[in-house]
């Protein structure tokens, strides 16, 4: 029996069948989760991040259906993973946005705040900050290749190359230069 491919499924649910779209979720929920909980901190909001995504996907697919929008090119199998990457990074880093500029709550116990929550915080969400400005800052392209490099589980350079389009041999050095944009900028 032929195992249908990724491209095969997406193509499928981008025709309106939804056990295709189920078989999707089905495959690929796991990944879309370790994608926002690399992001995002709190198990239960990455669970969210995932959930956000797949509704997106949800809107693609149906924007897809109705004629609105043309299927995506996948070239190769790992084009589809780089999608839901990428649609999760998004709600992800909606979610950072939306939690930096949300009030800090205090930790009150018998009307004493615990200053020492709030500090961590504080110092955590400015190191957050920091972290995504940098990571804004530098080239779409390097932001893409360190978020394929700390993939869980890790990815070997070969499917790294693959997913990017780039030759196996110039991971590492641009790995080793999109580093020092960053640590550069922080």
């Amino acid at each position: 029996m032929h195992e249908p491919s990724d491209r095969e499924i997406y193509l499928a649910a981008c025709r309106g069948d939804r056990e295709a779209f189920g078989l999707l979720a089905e495959r690929h929920h796991a990944f879309t989760m370790r994608v926002a909980a690399s992001i995002v901190s709190d198990p239960a909001t990455a669970e969210d991040v995932a959930h956000k995504a797949w509704l997106n996907v949800c809107v693609h697919l149906k924007k897809v259906t109705d004629g609105e929008r043309a299927p995506l090119e996948l070239g190769h199998e790992a084009s589809l993973l780089a999608w839901l990457r990428t649609v999760t990074r998004n709600v992800a880093y909606d979610e950072l946005r939306r939690e930096s500029r949300a009030p800090l709550e205090t930790v009150e116990d018998d009307d004493v705040v615990h200053h020492d929550d709030v500090d961590e915080r504080l110092i955590f969400g400015e190191q957050r900050s920091a972290m995504w400005r940098a990571l804004r800052a530098i080239s779409e392209s390097c932001r893409e290749l360190l978020l394929y490099l700390i993939h869980d589980p890790p990815l070997s350079y070969e499917a790294i190359a693959k997913a990017i389009g780039r030759p196996v041999g110039s991971i590492g050095p641009t790995r080793a230069r999109c580093l020092a944009q960053l640590r550069a900028l922080l």
